[in-house]
């Protein structure tokens, strides 16, 4: 099965060391923190847990928009690294840019350039909550913006929504999924994607007091037909907390996005390394199923073999034109399947740590606006 993870991460923890872990992650028992081995969030360690100890075909690896804990250039290097490493394409690369960014900045609007042409940035990747907060439909902040990528030729625009982050004040309001029909009208010629589908796992979090999703389903019936065509929902981390909190929830999920959406604009992303090897995910979205009392009482989709595929990977596969059918991992010279085979199969020896929240209130904790201050200063 191919699997594209268009969500993930990695600190530059050369640079940063320890302020790299400016999330609560979670460790076991007699683990070191994250503070004690940075190295768990670094370079090899990302290969690893997302391309040796996971069924991850291809990632897309992303920053943040102040340029830490990774910059743009640090993930060139990683996408080139792990491509080596292949003899093979498991990694592509976004280009980050902020309109708010100022001068000087590795994530200003002056980059976008190098980032596409001389990195190989292959989408836009964009925080509204960055610099005091902004909107995708403010024509003089983000329009310029978008119309420069248009002109290098991308296609695709990612944009954090949702999950109100402890080092953004007022990101409660900037991260809410309000602008979409107004920018999705506004330029035709591209796509949009709202990563973690504009989900608040707490409704005392939403201006409006809006839990889960309900807010982006609201902003996407505003739209026409075709223009919801050109929208997509990615579900990095908002599955997993679905999955913490048990029971129905992420067959709630899947099951809103798929009516308003369709099984085609839906893309996987897992938001690790933030939490460690995203095989768990995978595992449980293979197996997941929206129960035939569901699909009566609102109306759900089954979730066929066919859907769940579309999601893992031929969806993403369609809108970052790579083909699933490409041969990766598979030349002797691979170093990646040598370990692979090593340790007996993608399965064994995994370390399957979970750095991530495993209940909704280790989450609040972690990356909720009332959570602790642990982060960049």
């Amino acid at each position: 099965m191919f699997i594209m993870d268009v969500q993930t991460h990695h600190a530059d923890v050369e640079k940063f060391g320890a302020q790299a872990c400016f999330l609560r992650f979670v460790r076991e028992e007699g683990e070191p923190r994250c503070q004690d081995d940075p190295s768990i969030l670094g370079q090899f360690n990302y290969i690893k847990e997302m391309l040796v100890d996971s069924q991850t075909s291809l990632s897309v690896l992303s920053g943040l928009p102040y340029g830490v804990p990774q910059g743009p250039a640090n993930i060139r290097s990683t996408r080139d690294l792990v491509n080596q490493i292949a003899g093979s394409e498991r990694c592509i690369s976004q280009a980050i840019v902020d309109p708010l960014a100022p001068s000087g900045a590795e994530t200003h609007l002056d980059t976008l350039e190098q980032q596409v042409l001389e990195f190989g940035g292959r989408a836009l990747k964009t925080y509204t909550y960055s610099y005091g907060g902004w909107r995708l439909d403010d024509e003089n902040v983000a329009f310029p913006l978008l119309q420069q990528a248009q002109d290098l030729g991308l296609e695709l625009v990612n944009t954090h929504k949702g999950l109100p982050a402890i080092f953004a004040p007022g990101s409660e309001q900037s991260v809410r999924t309000t602008d979409y029909p107004g920018v999705v009208r506004a330029f035709p010629k591209l796509k949009f994607c709202a990563y973690h589908s504009g989900y608040f796992s707490d409704a005392d979090d939403h201006p409006e007091n809006k839990q889960g999703v309900t807010e982006f389903i609201e902003q996407l019936a505003k739209m026409t037909k075709k223009e919801r065509r050109r929208m997509y929902a990615e579900i990095g981390t908002t599955y997993a907390l679905t999955m913490s909190q048990g029971g129905d929830a992420p067959a709630h999920l899947i099951g809103q996005l798929l009516l308003a959406l369709g099984p085609k604009n839906i893309l996987w992303g897992t938001d690790s390394i933030w939490w460690g090897s995203p095989q768990f995910m995978i595992d449980h979205f293979k197996t997941l199923e929206i129960p035939a009392r569901l699909q009566e009482q609102f109306g759900y989709p089954a979730l066929t073999d066919k859907i769940k595929r579309r999601i893992l990977g031929l969806n993403a596969a369609r809108v970052y034109k790579v083909s699933p059918r490409e041969r990766r991992c598979t030349i002797p010279e691979d170093q990646i399947t040598q370990m692979q085979v090593a340790q007996g199969g993608f399965r064994a020896e995994r370390s399957l740590r979970v750095y991530g929240a495993r209940t909704r209130r280790e989450f609040l904790r972690m990356f909720g606006p009332k959570g602790g201050a642990n982060h960049f200063a």
